[in-house]
Order: C-alpha cells, then structure tokens, then sequence
C-alpha cells in the first residue's frame, strides 16, 4: 500500500485545501521531493502523512504536544476540524480527522482523533525521521536511552517513557495549567471569605469541601451549634458561589493527584517485571547494528573502523550504547573519535536500521527523511543518499530539503543509475507561503515552466523564460551525457561554458535539426531573454516563439516523461537513452 495522493485541509500551517499526487502520467506511484524554504510547510505536509498513516505526530500520540508545533491550524480563530485523506496505489482511501473543543471550565482546548487506531500496515515502527531524532538521542543519558529508542517500536508497546518524551512534557503542561486554575479558583474563595490564604492552599490534598463548610456559613443559618461556631458568615449568593468553587477545586486536586500519579510512574523504571520486556528487543537491535555497521563504513571510508556494535543493558536495565571497535583493536566511544557530521551519520543511520527491521515484519516500505541531513557534510549527504536509494530500491521514499544546491544533488542521485538511484520520483516546489492560504506548490517542477509560458501566449514572459530553461536542460545534459566542459576555478558554469560541449555530444546522437534550431536563434536568450537592448525591442513574436519551441522541442528529446530521467550514457558507450529505453539514440560519429 503505497501513498498515491494525500489531500490535508486544516491541519497545522495549511488552512485551505492542499492535495499532492505522487502518480506519474502513466498512473505509478512515484517517490517524492519536496522543496521548499524554512517555514514554507513542508513538515505540516510530513506531519499529515504520519497522522494519518498513524494516528502520531512525531511519534507522539497526543495532538496538541508541549513545546511542539501544533496540530490545530491557528489561521481559524474558532476551532476548526483538521482533515487529512490518503488514496493508496490499491484504491483504498484512508481518512483521518481531528476534533478540536474548547473546555470553558478547565481552560484547555480538547481534541479527539478520528479514528484512533493504527493502519495494520504501519504499525510496527515510526515512517519519519526527522532531524529532532538525532538531537533527542545526543540528550538522553545513558542509563534511559533504551527507554527512548523503545518508542520506535510500536509493537513493543511500553508504558516507560523518558523525561523529554512527549507524553510526559504533556502531562506537565496540563499539571501546570490544572494547578493555574486551581490557584485561580482558590483566590476567588479567598477574596469572598477573608480567609487565611496558608490555611486555604495547606487543604488542597484534603476534603476541600468540608473544610470550606466547617469554615463558612451563609447570614442567617445557624446550623452549628454554639460550641462550634463558624468562622465566618457570609451572603447566601456568595456562599452559593463558594461552595461550587469548593467542588470544582476539590475535583481539580483530583485531577492533579492523578498526573503526578502519572509523571512519576512513566519517568522512571519502578517495575521490574515491566522492565524486563527490554530483552525481547534485543533481536532487533543485533539485527539493526550489523546494518548499522556496514553503511557506516561504506559510506563514510573509515578504513580505521573494524566494527560498530550496540551494548545493550550493561550498565542499567534501560542503558543503551554504541561502541566503535578500531582495526588495532581497541573499543571507544564513537563521540571520542568521530566528527559531529561523522556522529549524527551514525545516528542516522541508527534510526534507519530500525526501521529497515521493522520492514522485515511486513511493515509497508515508505521512509520520509524530513531534512535530517542539515549537519552532515556534503560529500557524506550524497553517499548516503546513494546507499538509500540503493538499498532501499523498493521503497517509496519522501524527502524534504531547503537548500537548491542540495535539491540539484537529488534530483542527479534520483536520475543517475550509477549513483544507486533509479527511483522514480516528482518534484514539488513550495512556491511560496500565507497564514491564511498555506503553502502554494508547484508539483510540476521547473521542467514544465517553459510549457506554461508558451501557454500564457505573453511573448515577454516565454522569452524570459526560455533562456534560463535552456540553460536548466545544458546543465542537465552536461553531465549525463559525460560533456566536455573547460573548468571554472569555483567549478560554476554558465550556457556559454556549456552550450558548445552539449551541442557536440546532441550532434553525436543525431540531433542536428534541434542543434540547428536553437543555434539559429541564441541571440535571443542573449538579448532578450536575460538582458536589455533597445533594438531587442524590434525582435519579432515569431522569433522569440521559435527559440522557445526549438528550447521545447530538445527538452522532449532529452527527458522522458515517463520514467522521468534525462538520456544519459558514459563517455565510451555507443548508445545514450533515458532509464525505460523510449528515448533511444546510437552514437552517430566519434566525439
């Protein structure tokens, strides 16, 4: 069951409809790269997948978590429904809402996830891993990190949580608001009775409200006797109105008991036959090292590491550690030897291999990477992104970035075969984004925009456009066609580095007529499609619509819209064709 549409409307910082189709125009399900800036919405987008696949938000199956972004849209000032539907690659339709609510009486905002349970399809292990992963593991001890990785088994099923989970900071945000209110409520009493504050707050954990009624006692009633008199008399109404303060404290102290109840039974490990379930784990973990350890090495070359192992329960019931065997022999921690990149890699690839084991129980391969590669080195990012896509061949993945330079490096991993990558894959570009309106997406992708241009019939706007997407297709080409291009100091390259090596390897494979067609007309991109000339003003609309189709024309040449590759092929080889074979061309001379 893989993802072949997500609709969200409501659902954090997307207040109006947003859907996005991962089919491409044959009707497969593709991969995914969404692009976009900080803020822009790609993590409400991640965090809808998740919801609705599981009911969880960053693992969490409360809402509305302390100190993390919320679930409810705040661009609606009433509490409006969040609404997320999925359409499978099988037909099925999976949809999953939020209710929200307001409690006058408690303060607090309700919520009620719609349905509750599970997809049976995802139920095993978290499908988002997101950069917060890799500093919750740097910040949890030792002696609980079991406790925290626990959560990623969600057939494991514990009630131990860590300090920092977000079941626990929730039930100290509520702790604290229900102690606000409660202060609220008892200062009310205190103002109507006069009473002493000490002796009011010092009854909280006692019958509230038999303490209230030994100490007042509306005008007129002399219910006491005169051995016992009442502390103080006060008027019926204000008597009325205090002893349903008394109630609703007395309920709250409750409520209060009952968290504190909680905090402390899911912060630490008390029980030990509950502590004990830890070793049906430890498979899982034996099997999740041995991945751990050979991606490790691969990726990152590091002859002088032999082995990396996890050392489970070895100082506590819940202590979890990684350990680092060199080639001489000797074991070390690996944050005394690696780099920070080097460290938050393994870490990484930790989650990675977890979850990979959860796959193996028949959990349903889709992997969402929600820009966890931000401390990484570059040349580390793109190794392991090739060991992704690697072995992760048959997986759908989802991969959010923010830095165009690293969306280039994507979409060549995802194109180029050599690099591990034949994924099938679509761009969407987060054009921009409102409070009011959410994110603007472009699901098309920069390869589309000249044909939109040309459909606008604005000749202004197809000559802009046309220069730059013949540039964006030289790029391309240049490295999948292996060009010969004279090096830049800073190895950046402009059309002119690169026209006259893209246009030998075209007319290598029998491409002379679009050769021709965009030689002819190249003084427009020059002068009208990037910069000002007055007489550029007298260049005829047919001129400018002929560079733009012949631009079109080479682009439908050179990338298949159904396998979604450029054509591509080494230096040596004969044949240059697109990853399904449609675009096919022989080698027609030497280079």
């Amino acid at each position: 069951m893989r993802i072949a549409k997500i609709d969200i409307e409501s659902f954090r910082g997307i207040p109006r409809h947003c859907s996005l189709d991962f089919r491409d125009k044959k009707g497969n399900v593709c991969s995914a790269i969404i692009y976009g800036g900080n803020g822009s919405g790609k993590s409400s987008i991640v965090d809808a997948i998740e919801y609705n696949l599981q009911g969880r938000i960053e693992r969490s199956e409360k809402i509305l978590i302390f100190r993390r972004p919320s679930a409810q849209c705040m661009s609606y000032v009433d509490y409006k429904d969040a609404i997320t539907t999925i359409e499978f690659d099988n037909g099925i339709i999976n949809n999953r809402s939020i209710v929200f609510g307001y409690d006058e009486k408690m303060n607090l905002i309700t919520y009620q996830r719609i349905p509750e349970d599970f997809l049976p399809e995802y139920k095993y292990s978290p499908i988002v891993l997101r950069r917060n992963d890799i500093i919750s593991f740097n910040m949890c001890e030792v002696a609980r990190k079991q406790l925290l990785l626990s959560q990623f088994f969600y057939d494991f099923n514990t009630k131990l949580k860590v300090e920092d989970d977000p079941v626990v900071l929730e039930l100290k945000e509520k702790l604290l608001s229900l102690k606000s209110q409660r202060k609220e409520w008892s200062a009310e009493i205190i103002n109507i009775t006069k009473l002493p504050k000490e002796e009011v707050n010092k009854n909280f954990n006692n019958n509230f409200l038999a303490f209230i009624k030994s100490q007042v006692a509306p005008i007129g009633e002399f219910a006491f006797s005169k051995a016992k008199m009442i502390k103080k008399t006060i008027h019926p109404n204000d008597y009325k109105r205090v002893i349903k303060l008394a109630q609703d404290v007395s309920k709250i102290s409750e409520e209060i008991k009952s968290l504190n109840h909680s905090i402390s039974s899911t912060k630490t490990v008390k029980d030990w036959d509950e502590s004990q379930k830890f070793t049906v784990l430890n498979d899982a973990y034996e099997k999740s090292g041995k991945y751990l350890s050979d991606a490790f090495k691969e990726i990152t070359n590091a002859d002088y590491v032999d082995n990396i192992k996890l050392s489970i329960a070895n100082k506590s019931t819940t202590s979890f550690e990684i350990e680092v065997t060199l080639v001489n022999g000797v074991s070390i921690l690996p944050e005394k030897i690696f780099s920070e990149a080097n460290y938050d890699l393994m870490i990484l690839l930790l989650y990675i291999s977890m979850i990979r084991v959860s796959a193996e129980k028949g959990q349903e391969k889709v992997l969402v990477l929600d820009d966890v590669l931000q401390s990484v080195d570059a040349t580390i990012r793109t190794k392991f992104m090739s060991y992704i896509l690697r072995e992760f061949y048959d997986w759908q993945l989802f991969i959010t970035c923010h830095d165009r330079a690293w969306l280039n490096q994507l979409r060549h991993l995802f194109n180029n075969p050599t690099k591990g990558g034949r994924h099938q894959f679509k761009e969407f570009d987060i054009v921009k984004w409102s409070f009011d309106g959410g994110p603007i997406i472009d699901n098309a992708g920069k390869d589309e925009c000249l044909k939109k241009a040309l459909n606008t019939n604005d000749i202004n706007i197809i000559a802009s456009t046309a220069g730059p997407f013949l540039e964006m297709i030289c790029e391309k080409l240049s490295g999948f066609l292996n060009c010969q291009i004279s090096r830049n100091p800073d190895d950046k390259y402009t059309i002119g580095d690169l026209w006259k090596g893209v246009k030998s390897a075209l007319l290598n494979i029998g491409l002379e007529k679009e050769v021709k067609d965009i030689n002819d007309f190249m003084f427009i991109r020059n002068m009208v499609g990037c910069h000002y000339s007055s007489w550029a003003e007298e260049t005829s609309d047919f001129e400018i619509l002929s560079f733009a189709n012949a631009v079109q024309s080479l682009y439908d040449k050179t990338f298949c819209d159904e396998c979604m590759s450029w054509v591509s092929g080494k230096f040596y080889e004969n044949n240059k064709s697109c990853h399904c074979g449609k675009l096919n061309y022989r080698k027609i001379r030497k280079e």
